[in-house]
């Protein structure tokens, strides 16, 4: 038996952690946390970075991307980088030094589906962009108000000077 140091109380706990995966599709993510962690049974790390879902059905839910930039095998360690150099890219942030300069930064992605295991079904976030990407194209715009056509009329050739109005009961100087 154990004592506690104070009563539990249900009633302070009542945000749910739902790990399961959430629905494909394009989601705007937040990053909220990165470190550098040891892959179990083995004997290097990687960055492992911590997102939130930025708004829609799913808002506050996290997603997890792992990065092997501390992997054994070169090439490993040189795709894990590329894949992180998307993301810097997508959050706009060119030279990062610490993964920290990444916290709160905002990106799109494609979250799909990872059933390769089927004990452990989770999302894997991919196709990293900028969350904030221009207006749609022009057949994806709304409609605009339908306005007549106007014709601009064809320019003169010759310049002529712009009428000249005389003032009131006075004569200009060459009259």
């Amino acid at each position: 038996m154990a004592l506690l140091p104070r009563a539990a109380n249900t009633e302070d706990n009542k945000e749910t952690f739902d790990f399961a995966p959430i629905a494909e599709g394009e989601y705007i993510l937040v990053i909220a946390h990165s470190e550098q962690k040891l892959v179990k049974g083995q004997a290097h790390s990687r960055l492992s970075v911590t997102c939130k879902v930025a708004e829609g059905d799913y808002r506050g839910r996290t997603l997890f991307l792992n990065f092997n930039l501390w992997h054994p095998d070169p090439n490993v360690a040189a795709n894990g980088m590329k894949d992180f150099n998307g993301l810097c890219q997508a959050c706009e942030v060119m030279a990062v030094e610490d993964s920290a300069e990444l916290h709160g930064l905002q990106f799109k992605a494609d979250v799909t589906i990872d059933e390769t295991n089927p004990q452990y079904i989770n999302n894997r976030v991919r196709g990293y962009r900028p969350a904030n990407i221009m207006a749609p194209p022009a057949e994806l715009a709304p409609p605009q108000v339908n306005q007549p056509e106007t014709t601009p009329e064809p320019e003169s050739v010759v310049d002529t000077p712009p009428e000249v109005q005389k003032p009131a009961g006075k004569k200009l100087p060459w009259e």
